[in-house]
């Protein structure tokens, strides 16, 4: 019987385990094909401890909808716009980024989207927020973008 709970336990740890790698071999590949674009938050959730937010973006005048409980800490309003990085090889694979909020009056995105954020200041923060993810202890065991 304890055999047995034990292999509940460790199965589950396992999981948890390859659910992190998954998500973070996936940010490391949008950082590596990074594409920026705006979006505006369409509803925030709140997930145990976490937030969630579900958004829309904009590319090549499509537009696509995503779902993020990453980087969503400073996103406190429903239609509120901030700067979203896309993997520019899948552009259904995005991330909000909560602490770049994107001012229409400051900022200008073409429709085909931008290499970087065109404020220094902003994109250090989209840096310095992935650099965090991938310097946690799971993700020192992935290869650099």
């Amino acid at each position: 019987m304890k055999k047995k709970y034990i292999a509940i336990i460790l199965v589950i740890f396992i999981g948890y385990l390859l659910l992190g790698f998954i998500v973070k071999y996936k940010m490391k590949n949008i950082k590596r094909n990074e594409l920026y674009t705006f979006g505006e938050v369409l509803k925030i959730s709140h997930v145990q401890a976490s937030r969630a937010a579900d958004f829309k973006y904009f590319i090549d005048g499509k537009t696509f909808t995503g779902s993020s409980m990453d980087f969503t800490d400073n996103i406190t309003q429903e239609d509120s716009k901030y700067f979203v990085i896309v993997n520019k090889n899948d552009l259904e694979q995005a991330y909000i980024l909560g602490c770049c909020p994107y001012d229409e009056s400051k900022h200008f995105v073409p429709l085909e989207g931008l290499d970087k954020i065109p404020d220094e200041a902003l994109q250090k923060k989209a840096d310095d927020a992935f650099e965090e993810i991938f310097n946690s202890p799971l993700g020192r065991f992935l290869p650099p973008y």
